[in-house]
């Protein structure tokens, strides 16, 4: 008797389920149930827009990178977080290259909240033609709604380092929170729109997606255009990609700019070498140094846990390790572009799992100290001494 009472209460929940995902609102449900937590190829269940690479600069090589290879003391820790690539770049060349699980140089692979220093490097561009005043202008001037706490505007300022004062659940585990609705969902405006402030904006930093996703939509609004080719234009042809981009949208052609940037491991250490070059691509600007300078600051004026936040800035991270001050970009698996000014060194880390263990005072997970002690222990200065 019980048996068949949970049986035809799970059939009941599956009718609602059925009936909700029907509903504009809830058509994310569907999705989310079957395919649960996002993934690093899931690019086919999406809409898609092409970030288009131009005349491609394939990176120089050092002597000997064909040989290389990760040592052997750190081959089972990379292969227990299932990584799919590990690229470095020194002094502008690819010294190690080394891929698993059959992925390659040529495949997408999802960047998630990679994405999120991609918007932030497009705002620089916007801001360099024109598009935008500068960091301190209100979102209000390009979004219709009361984008403000009160009297207080919501500026292009608090997007960028996470402290717009939004109601928002982050979780991607969650089904219903709004991070699951905007990675599964099909209309991402029309859930950024519902979103509330619950504090005044530019106190507290707390990591959100969605203000991601209303950064870009800001930008959008401000360049005019879509902003895969935006990106294209300023990014991903002057940078020489070697492959076009993908980045997904949603079902009226909205990138997900909070999360879902595909591209391989080369055309990802571009965006690091550029933060690494204060913005310069070849002698040339690409975005202003200053610009660069500031998103790589920590946004230390913002609260964290009721202490300073001393490792974000302008939608990317910012770490101290073994006496190095790296800007780096980071996913929910494990994606990493890790950027060591003194060594001039780009990581580029892919796959599909990081650790669950903390550095709880700069808010990363332990797997970022294997990445970067392992490149630093093969290519920093201390390992030629």
């Amino acid at each position: 008797m019980k048996k068949r009472f949970w049986i035809i209460v799970a059939l009941a929940l599956a009718l609602v389920m059925v009936v909700l995902s029907a509903v504009p609102r809830f058509d994310y449900i569907r999705p989310s149930l079957r395919y649960r937590m996002p993934k690093i190829d899931q690019y086919p269940l999406f809409g898609r827009a092409i970030v288009a690479a131009g005349d491609p600069q394939p990176w120089p090589y050092a002597p000997g990178v064909a040989a290389a290879r990760i040592p052997d003391s750190v081959e089972a820790a990379f292969a227990g977080l299932e990584t799919t690539a590990y690229l470095v770049v020194k002094d502008g060349e690819i010294v190690l290259e080394q891929y698993w699980d059959d992925y390659a140089d040529t495949l997408w692979s999802n960047s998630f909240s990679m994405a999120k220093s991609v918007v932030s490097l497009l705002v620089g561009c916007a801001i360099d033609d024109g598009y935008i005043q500068s960091v301190e202008q209100p979102v209000a001037d390009f979004l219709p709604g009361q984008w403000a706490w009160q009297s207080e505007p919501l500026r292009i300022r608090d997007l960028l380092t996470m402290s717009a004062g939004f109601r928002w659940n982050e979780s991607s585990a969650s089904l219903f929170s709004p991070t699951t609705q905007i990675y599964y969902g099909g209309d991402l405006a029309a859930i950024l729109y519902r979103t509330r402030f619950k504090e005044r904006p530019g106190v507290h930093f707390e990591y959100q997606s969605g203000v991601t996703q209303l950064l870009a939509m800001v930008l959008t609004a401000a360049v005019g255009r879509p902003l895969s080719d935006y990106a294209s234009e300023k990014l991903w042809r002057p940078l020489g990609a070697e492959e076009d981009a993908l980045w997904s949208t949603d079902d009226k052609g909205v990138e997900k700019a909070f999360c879902c940037f595909n591209s391989n491991a080369r055309d990802f250490a571009r965006i690091g070498q550029l933060i690494l070059q204060q913005g310069r691509w070849n002698g040339l600007p690409l975005v202003d140094s200053a610009y660069i300078r500031a998103a790589t600051t920590p946004a230390d004026y913002l609260l964290y846990n009721d202490r300073p936040c001393t490792f974000y800035g302008y939608q990317m991270w910012i770490a101290e390790l073994r006496g190095h001050t790296m800007p780096y970009c980071r996913g929910i698996l494990g994606q990493y572009i890790i950027v060591i000014p003194d060594e001039n060194l780009v990581i580029v880390r892919l796959g599909r799992a990081r650790s669950e263990a903390r550095n709880t005072a700069q808010d990363y997970t332990l797997d970022l100290e294997l990445w970067v002690n392992t490149a630093l222990d093969m290519f920093g200065q201390s390992s030629n001494l």
